[in-house]
């Protein structure tokens, strides 16, 4: 074990603390990934509750939204209409 691994003392220093600071820069990346991953999470929450709320809020302003789409889905809506109207 008195032996250096890569040639001289000096290239085993070199290589330990070149292997060491790569690892530190290699955690240091990943928890800036880590905290940039949580933040977008983050957003991402906040905008699909925004998006629920902004849905209810149709719902209650359009409750005739079925009829709505029953309309996208005939071609023929007059008939629709006539029944809606009777009613």
């Amino acid at each position: 074990m008195d032996q250096p691994l890569l040639g001289s003392p000096q290239n085993n220093y070199r290589f330990f603390y070149t292997s060491g600071c790569s690892v530190i820069g290699s955690l240091i990346l990943l928890k800036i990934i880590a905290v940039y991953s949580a933040i977008t999470i983050s957003d991402v929450n906040s905008l699909m509750n925004d998006m629920n709320t902004v849905i209810n809020g149709i719902k209650e302003l359009i409750p005739e939204a079925e009829l709505m789409r029953a309309f996208c889905l005939d071609g023929n809506f007059s008939k629709l209409l006539k029944m809606n109207l009777i009613n």
